[in-house]
């Protein structure tokens, strides 16, 4: 992992998992070491590696995938409050790889001091508990919209999901899109060349602005209406 460390602030604890107790418990308790940044492409685990850590996200967003010979398919994106790595908790090897798509600070929490939390702190596990189940239906929605949708309807879920990890639900500024084209087609199961077409045509109806990578959503309502579409 390439990172460097930068100063703990008290903020992260409004969110995630941890954010039930208060900051002295939650140092002291979790023994957490300084969180650590990681520029765009840096690597927070991979893929077959021993399981050692699980991630709490503060800011950023990571992506998590598998590779093969020929290909890399995303499985999902995450941002601030969202936890990874949790193979650690059974001590299992990770089985997918994650990486930041931007600047990303995330805590490395060792296996034993989770489960120590754990331990004294019920309350955790039932918060990372309610995490991997928005996670599962985060990734359920995806399967579904995949195996039904049209490629427009699909296009549209996938920036709202970028709005609700960098803009925040219903803002209207400018954020970047953290992923390629080619990459947006492997998440979606499109190709690229009809990701840039829906993409074009959000821009045409004016739904949303684009310039390269940073998109504005002109009409959330709209695109919305777009995303729940068959």
């Amino acid at each position: 992992m390439n990172g460097k460390q930068v100063r703990l602030e008290s903020s992260v604890f409004s969110q995630g998992i941890f954010k039930a107790l208060p900051e002295p418990e939650w140092r002291s308790a979790a023994g957490l070491p300084p969180p650590v940044v990681l520029d765009r492409k840096g690597t927070l685990y991979e893929e077959g590696a021993p399981a050692t850590h699980i991630y709490l996200l503060c800011s950023g967003l990571v992506k998590t995938f598998r590779s093969s010979e020929d290909r890399v398919q995303i499985i999902s994106i995450h941002g601030g409050g969202d936890v990874l790595g949790v193979d650690a908790v059974s001590g299992n090897r990770y089985r997918e790889s994650a990486a930041a798509l931007m600047r990303t600070v995330a805590y490395r929490v060792p296996r034993d001091y989770f489960v120590s939390l754990v331990e004294r702190h019920p309350e955790v596990s039932v918060n990372l508990i309610s995490r991997l189940n928005e996670e599962v239906d985060r990734i359920r929605t995806l399967l579904v919209d995949v195996g039904t949708k049209k490629a427009l309807p699909r296009v549209a879920s996938c920036i709202l999901l970028f709005m609700d990890k960098q803009a925040g639900d219903g803002r209207s500024e400018p954020f970047n899109l953290p992923i390629s084209r080619q990459e947006m087609g492997a998440f979606l199961g499109l190709s690229p060349e009809t990701v840039s077409r829906q993409l074009k045509g959000l821009v045409t109806t004016r739904v949303i602005r684009l310039d390269h990578r940073r998109l504005t959503i002109l009409d959330v309502s709209q695109l919305r209406r777009i995303a729940n579409a068959a």
